[in-house]
C-alpha cells in the first residue's frame, strides 16, 4: 500500500489486514454518527467524488501479506466493515455475482478476518458481527454499540430497493481515502495531535493521551520508552472506564478527568473561578512546565499517568 489518495476497493484487496491496537479506545460510534455515515452515502450522487477522510496506518509485511495497525481512523474503519457486512448479506440474497469476492475483501479471507479489534471485543466482533452468530449477551458497552450498529444498518438496508443496494455498493467502493503510512509511534503522535477525527469528537481523555505523547516526543531525545508506557497505561484506563460505564452510573470520560483533578491536584479559586472547572487548561499548563524540565520529565509523566490510572 502506498501513501496518498486511494479508493476503498484498492485498500480492501483481500491481501491487507488491519488491526486496532489495544491502546486505542473501544468502539464509540452511536446513532448520530451512524446516521451521518449512511445519509452521506444515500445523498451522494454518483457524479460526485466522496472522501472518507485521512487514515493513519503503521504497516508491516509478513508472508507476502500486509498487516496494518490503525493509528487514527479506527471508528470509521470499524463502521465501514460493519456496514459492508450487512450490505454483503443483502447482496447474497440478491444472488449478486461478486458477493464471494466482496466477502474475502471486506470480511474474511481464508482463516484471517480483515479487521481485528481490541482484545476485549474482538471475539464478539468476529463471531457476532462478522460471522452473524446470535448474540447471547453483550459484556462491554463497546459490544452493545457494535451490535447496535449492525442492527441499525440491517434496518436501513432492508428498506432499500435492489437498485439502491447496488448503487450503495458502487459508492462505497469508489470512496476516496487519504492514506498516510507512518514509520513509528513518534511520527504517529506528531500527526495525531494536529488531526481531527471525523465523526464523534475526541474526549478529553483522548486529548490528554495525545497531548502527553506529543510533549514527550518534542522534549525527549529518545521518547520511545515513555510513549510505550503512556500507551500501556491508557490501554488499562480505557478498559477500566469501559467496565465502569457498564454499571450505567452516568459517568463520562470528561467527568472522570475532572473528578481526578478535584481529588488530587492542588487547585484553588482564582478571581472567583474554581480552577477545576477549567481542568484541561490547567492540566496542559502542568505538562508544559514538566516539558521545560527535560531531565525529570519521563518520571514525572509516569507519575502523572499512574496517578490518573
Amino acid at each position: 500500500m502506498d501513501n496518498g489518495k486511494l479508493r476503498i476497493d484498492n485498500i480492501f484487496n483481500g491481501k491487507t489486514y488491519f488491526s486496532i491496537p489495544d491502546y486505542q479506545r473501544s468502539y464509540a460510534w452511536e446513532e448520530k454518527q451512524l446516521d451521518d455515515f449512511f445519509e452521506d452515502y444515500m445523498n451522494n450522487h454518483n457524479s460526485q467524488e466522496y472522501y472518507y477522510g485521512t487514515i493513519l496506518l503503521q504497516m508491516t509485511k509478513r508472508e507476502k501479506k500486509e498487516f496494518c495497525d490503525i493509528v487514527d481512523g479506527q471508528q470509521r474503519f470499524t463502521t465501514l466493515i460493519i456496514f459492508m457486512r450487512c450490505l454483503i448479506s443483502r447482496l447474497q440474497s440478491m444472488n449478486y455475482d461478486e458477493t464471494s469476492m466482496l466477502y474475502k475483501h471486506f470480511v474474511k479471507n481464508g482463516d484471517l478476518y480483515i479487521l481485528k479489534l481490541q482484545a476485549d471485543d474482538n471475539d464478539f466482533f468476529s463471531t457476532i458481527i462478522l460471522d452473524e452468530k446470535r448474540a447471547s449477551e453483550t459484556k462491554t458497552p463497546a459490544q452493545k454499540r457494535l451490535l447496535f450498529a449492525k442492527t441499525f444498518f440491517e434496518n436501513k438496508i432492508k428498506s432499500c430497493s435492489d437498485e439502491q443496494i447496488e448503487e450503495l455498493l458502487d459508492k462505497v467502493c469508489s470512496t476516496n481515502v487519504l492514506i498516510y503510512l507512518i514509520k513509528d509511534s513518534i511520527e504517529a503522535t506528531m500527526i495525531f495531535e494536529t488531526t481531527n477525527d471525523r465523526g464523534k469528537s475526541l474526549t478529553n481523555l483522548e486529548k490528554t493521551k495525545s497531548f502527553l505523547m506529543y510533549k514527550a516526543s518534542l522534549c525527549l531525545e529518545e521518547p520511545e520508552q515513555i510513549l510505550s508506557t503512556i500507551q500501556s497505561r491508557f490501554c488499562e484506563i480505557y478498559r477500566d472506564f469501559e467496565s465502569m460505564t457498564s454499571l450505567d452510573i452516568g459517568i463520562d470520560e470528561n467527568s472522570v478527568l475532572q473528578y481526578n483533578y478535584i481529588a488530587y491536584e492542588n487547585w484553588k479559586t482564582n478571581s472567583g473561578i474554581k480552577e477545576y472547572t477549567r481542568y484541561m487548561e490547567y492540566f496542559k499548563k502542568t505538562v508544559e512546565e514538566l516539558a521545560r524540565n527535560v531531565g525529570k520529565t519521563p518520571q514525572q509523566i509516569r507519575d502523572l499517568i499512574a496517578g490518573l490510572h
